[in-house]
């Protein structure tokens, strides 16, 4: 972290595997402040630019050292890849593309965060697997988590696995009228690689939960 500049940080999105949020700070708006930090926007001191040097920050509610940033920003964790969730199930690994959206009470933000989990066929290493729900492939390791965070605190009220039963779960995007996320799988594999089920497409995950989804595969 010594080593990267500021403009790198910006750039580069908060693209970590911790689920490590920066607050104060929309992610939608971090291309800007790129852009701002690469034209060499004033920072409070004439003689810097862009928002002044990195310093270690511990995050404001474990008191963890994952970032470094400069003056005036902060941080929370979100969770960690092998600690339990609310619904009973470890954190997967692989944390990947992810959406915010607005909560179901005041001063919430619901994220739904993709599982790029790349094991072999039915391996329990890091999976997303709720026993006894509805899967699209028996054997399927990735698929999302959903998270209800309270903005003031940076406490996540409550986190559960969404969808499950699919595999490399990378790329996604909002569903129109914000009714949840598309999750997007990364590969063509299929029965010959092992799996049960063709794999290779895009699922809805709605806003609705605890639980995880209906696995149902857009194919048209």
């Amino acid at each position: 972290m010594t080593e990267l500049d500021r403009r790198s940080f910006l750039g580069r999105g908060l693209a970590t595997t911790g689920g490590v949020l920066a607050s104060g700070i929309a992610i939608e708006t971090l291309t800007a402040h790129a852009s701002w930090a690469g034209a060499g926007r004033p920072a409070g001191d004439p003689g810097e630019t862009g928002y002044g040097p990195l310093r270690r920050v511990p995050a404001r509610n474990t008191g963890e050292e994952f970032l470094a940033l400069p003056a005036g920003f902060s941080y929370v964790v979100l969770g960690k890849s092998g600690t339990p969730m609310t619904d009973g199930v470890a954190t997967p690994i692989a944390l990947d593309g992810m959406a915010a959206f607005a909560g179901t009470r005041r001063h919430t933000v619901r994220l739904i965060r993709n599982h790029e989990v790349r094991t072999t066929p039915g391996s329990p290493v890091g999976r997303v697997h709720v026993e006894g729900s509805r899967r699209y492939d028996e054997l399927g390791v990735g698929g999302t988590t959903t998270l209800e965070v309270d903005l003031r605190s940076g406490e996540v009220l409550r986190d559960f696995v969404s969808l499950n039963g699919t595999i490399v779960n990378c790329a996604g995007g909002r569903m129109l009228h914000e009714r949840g996320w598309l999750t997007c799988e990364e590969t063509t594999a299929g029965p010959a690689q092992g799996w049960q089920r063709k794999h290779g497409y895009v699922f809805e995950v709605p806003l609705s939960g605890p639980g995880p989804a209906r696995p149902r595969p857009l194919s048209r």
